[in-house]
């Protein structure tokens, strides 16, 4: 069973359409791994995240469904295609040197972020995103 990540905050700014969650910098940059290029502390989501009604300075509990899944799609299927052009280009091309493997690598690097785009598209269902939830104090 893979466990849920979820991260605490509390809600800055609202619009028609999306929301800002604050993030509680100790507890959610440790468990983060961008917490090393992160210089913000603020995500915007979409209003449909949040099943109730949303108020400026309430605390937000932010949920990350299917993170091992969703981590693999993201990092792993570029990756795969990386070594697959690198692959087909010494299998396709005779004496290919190390530029063609190279150009082979950034193909196969471009069909991969293709292939997450799909697939993105494909599992954007409530399974693969957030779930906001207020927290009563």
């Amino acid at each position: 069973m893979i466990s849920d990540k979820s991260i605490k905050g509390r809600i800055q700014g609202i619009t028609e359409t999306s929301f800002t969650v604050s993030l509680d910098s100790i507890k959610s940059c440790s468990a983060c791994g961008f917490k090393a290029i992160c210089s913000e502390k603020k995500i915007e989501f979409e209003r449909d995240n949040a099943d109730f009604p949303l108020k400026i300075g309430q605390m937000v509990e932010v949920e990350y469904k299917k993170v091992i899944q969703t981590s693999f799609i993201v990092y792993a299927v570029p990756m795969l295609f990386f070594f697959a052009g690198i692959a087909g280009t010494i299998l396709l091309v005779e004496n290919a040197g190390d530029l063609m493997q190279f150009t082979g690598a950034v193909i196969g690097v471009i069909i991969g972020l293709g292939v997450v785009w799909l697939l993105n598209r494909k599992l954007s269902d409530r399974n693969y995103k957030v779930n906001i939830k207020p927290i009563n104090l």
